[in-house]
């Protein structure tokens, strides 16, 4: 696991700053809940603006492909990660809002000092995520959690001679 990058996020948005890099999946902890296998990396770009207003901006992209379990088939089945947010940075002594009033595409956050970019990137990626996963429908192979059940004597089999006596 390499050292954590952490940056100043106003001071980066106000110098248009431009951040570029890989995660491995494994050094995302958080992430691996959500996955067959944490193998694989995440690229991400990560750039400040200020707009014609002084508001300062962190725009996030991140990439990958990430193995997901199928709910279907319980096999891993290939996610192909592809997701942008942009932030408002608010100053840590201003309240964020209402979310209900926060435009759609944009996100509010406090400025952070010495905010972590990994943990950046693993909160986006988690949320990017769909709920549910799985293959198209005819491309699982096995059910091995149905085989299973299917090949064992029923627990009402028992029940059933019981009756017959």
């Amino acid at each position: 696991m390499r050292d954590r990058v952490r940056i100043d996020s106003m001071k980066f948005a106000r110098q248009a700053g431009q951040l570029r890099g890989t995660l491995a999946v494994a050094d995302l902890p958080r992430l691996h809940d959500a996955l067959f296998d944490p193998s694989g990396e995440l690229t991400y770009g990560l750039t400040g603006t200020v707009d014609k207003d002084g508001v300062a901006f962190l725009r996030l992209d991140i990439a990958g492909a990430l193995q997901r379990t199928c709910q279907r088939c319980l096999g891993p089945v290939e996610f192909n990660l592809s997701t942008s947010r942009k932030f408002e940075l608010v100053p840590a002594d201003r309240e964020l809002g209402d979310p209900a009033e926060e435009p759609v595409d944009i996100e509010r956050i406090h400025a952070d000092a010495n905010l972590d970019v990994q943990t950046l990137v693993e909160d986006e990626a988690i949320l990017g995520l769909p709920m549910m996963a799985r293959h198209d429908p005819g491309q699982c192979t096995e059910f091995p959690v149905f085989r299973q059940e299917s090949e064992q004597n029923s627990p009402f089999d028992s029940l059933s001679t019981l009756k017959r006596q």
